[in-house]
């Protein structure tokens, strides 16, 4: 024996099977390991020639007398392990490797190994142990990195998968590899920019890679640049274009672009390459209006059920099966399922949203509110639930916070109209007025059809005492619905500013013309009868009909009691005006017609703590109305 010859046998043993001669080869391993017993390269040589020759309980049978014979390398059980492990021995192929590892911790074969073999018993979170062990080791080996990956995917951890390819990225950053799957991870859990930052650097030094540009122009559809999405596409359609995938996205460009001749030119292409591309169907039928065959989603169904009765904690199954519930609408199904998810894992930000989705629709907005408190835990700039809580909480009255959340869904992207324009009126409502208004002409811009920006518009001006601004957003509204209740309503509020109050009560008329219970023009116009035109009997049905439909409403209440007091109807003026201090106490102006009232009830006492009260409130009115002269004048 000659342990010197060892790698020329080797090496005459790949040329040989190179040569497609495996029985030369195998004659070359056997003398390698004639030179020396102990060598381990030459004993997984010969292994590996038998089995590759179907040999393999020689194989085994030869290892295992190797180690019998004498002390021998660790690495000889990972061998075996293997060996093991291909022949369904997994009892004893964990032993081997077990066995690898008492002697070499590092080893890094009898980690994969045996976390390979755990894998296949279902015992996952001992194979993530042994992984992890792996990459803390080796934080760049592609096997393990793809198997923590899988599994992590598969239980439905994607932030764990991001630190280990981000560790993996760290240690080899040329593996071109490691960034596209980083890049896509960061895309599924909403960090755009991250993958916007890491598919631009790979894009710079290979403009013609594909993967790249699909995954960037995800990246920026996350963000709502739908135009900048479509060029990546279109350079990854023209760099690889047999890619079915690459049409599919092209498609969805298109289609948020209002493109739709071209999103199914698009959508066509992709079900051409790939005829089974089932996605690509639906997506086409719903664009034309069409409803789409249920076969392939009842097919689905059942390869899902299948998958998850052999792999109960298969969360992305779970989540496919959830959709395809979904798309069928079968509400109960889906949410037995997504809760049956979210036991498995919690933290996942698209099930909770999804569950969240059902049970808005049922009216269950405190549990909802819940799974998007969860979804935000995980992920806080996810856009649709920062929008969906920010919704809820501002019904509930809880402005601030959700101002925070929509501005936090904006900050990731910028072009979500109903979020802007949901943040413009609470910004409306907060008084500032200022960045209210700047929302409303980005909505203006980005909605030039649309009525909605330019009512928002208008009543903002108004607010900020710009009646003749307002008035021109209100005409542009006409424009494009002439019978908008809310523009001609919005033309009486400025012109009555303005002090034309003929145009004004034209304006509110016509309002009423087209609803007859619009409470603020009934308000409004029984005010200007009663006030400017002093016609107090004319404005009464008015004022009578605002309270009837908004029987709360403290300035509706008020309207109808001071026109009560200009009737000299002086005891319904203070059954009305009682009612609107109650609603309104802190309004100095219902003080005030109170008092008025009590007055001319003969009840000064009263009067007086009333016009006190109001001057107190408002010092101003206190002034204009000169309260201190009333209470005088009253005795007091």
């Amino acid at each position: 024996m000659d342990p010197a010859f060892v790698p020329a046998h080797l090496t005459a043993g790949q040329l040989h099977l190179a040569a497609k001669d495996p029985g030369s080869a195998l004659k070359d391993f056997e003398a390698a390991v004639g030179a020396d017993p102990t060598s381990l390269a030459a004993a997984t040589a010969k292994a590996m020639a038998l089995a590759q020759q179907n040999r393999l309980k020689e194989a085994i049978q030869f290892v295992e007398e190797a180690l019998r014979s004498g002390p021998r390398d660790t690495g000889f059980y990972s061998l075996l392990g293997g060996l093991y492990a291909a022949d369904g021995q997994k009892g004893k192929a964990s032993a081997a490797f077990a066995r690898a590892l008492e002697g070499d911790p590092k080893n890094l074969s009898a980690r994969l190994g045996l976390a390979s073999v755990l894998m296949a018993d279902g015992k996952d979170e001992e194979a993530i142990a042994h992984l992890q062990a792996a990459v803390k080791d080796r934080p760049d080996n592609l096997t393990a990195v793809f198997l923590l990956r899988s599994l992590y995917d598969r239980l439905g951890r994607p932030h764990q998968s991001i630190s280990v390819l981000e560790a993996a990225v760290k240690a080899n950053p040329q593996q071109t590899l490691f960034v596209l799957t980083l890049s896509d991870l960061y895309v599924s859990v909403g960090r755009y920019e991250d993958a916007l930052g890491r598919t631009s650097e790979l894009i710079g030094a290979q403009p013609d890679l594909a993967v790249a540009r699909l995954i960037r122009g995800r990246a920026y559809l996350g963000k709502g640049d739908a135009r900048a999405a479509l060029r990546d596409f279109q350079e990854a359609v023209r760099a690889s274009p047999k890619s079915a995938a690459a049409y599919f996205d092209l498609a969805q460009a298109y289609l948020v672009l209002g493109r739709k001749p071209e999103s199914e030119g698009a959508y066509r292409e992709a079900i051409k390459l790939e005829p089974r591309f089932d996605l690509a169907k639906r997506s086409l039928a719903a664009l034309r209006g069409e409803t789409p065959d249920d076969r392939g989603d009842l097919q689905e169904i059942d390869q899902l059920r299948a998958l998850i009765s052999a792999d109960p904690r298969n969360v992305p199954a779970r989540e496919a099966l959830a959709r395809a519930y979904l798309r069928r609408r079968q509400m109960p199904e889906a949410e037995a399922e997504l809760r049956q998810l979210l036991t498995l894992a919690p933290v996942l930000a698209e099930p909770n949203v999804l569950l969240a989705q059902i049970l808005l629709s049922q009216r269950k907005e405190e549990e909802a509110a819940t799974y998007l408190a969860a979804a935000l835990r995980s992920n806080p700039s996810h856009v649709s639930s920062n929008i969906l809580l920010g919704g809820y909480l501002a019904r509930k009255g809880q402005r601030e916070q959700a101002i925070r959340l929509l501005e936090t869904a904006l900050s990731v992207n910028p072009n979500v109209p109903d979020a802007k324009f949901l943040l413009a009126s609470l910004y409306a409502e907060s008084r500032r007025l200022p960045e209210a208004l700047t929302l409303a002409r980005d909505l203006q811009r980005a909605e030039p059809k649309s009525l909605r920006p330019w009512l928002l518009t208008g009543a903002l001006l108004i607010d900020q005492q710009n009646p003749r601004g307002a008035i021109d957003a209100f005409e542009k509204a006409l424009t494009i619905d002439a019978n908008s209740v809310d523009a001609h309503r919005g033309l009486g509020q400025g012109y009555e500013r303005l002090g034309q109050i003929e145009r004004a009560e034209q304006s509110y008329r016509r309002a009423l013309a087209i609803k007859d219970n619009d409470v603020i023009s009934l308000n409004n116009l029984a005010w200007i009868l009663s006030e400017v035109k002093k016609k107090p009997d004319d404005a009464l049905p008015f004022a009578m009909k605002a309270q009837q439909a908004a029987p709360k409403l403290a300035s509706v209440i008020d309207t109808l009691g001071w026109i009560q007091y200009r009737r000299q109807a002086y005891g319904e003026a203070e059954k009305f005006l009682t009612q609107a201090v109650e609603r309104a106490p802190t309004d100095a102006g219902v003080r005030f017609h109170l008092g008025m009232v009590y007055a001319k009830l003969g009840r000064a006492q009263d009067a007086v703590s009333a016009l006190r009260r109001a001057a107190q409130l408002d010092p101003k009115l206190a002034d204009r109305e000169n309260i201190s002269q009333l209470i005088k004048d009253l005795g007091s």
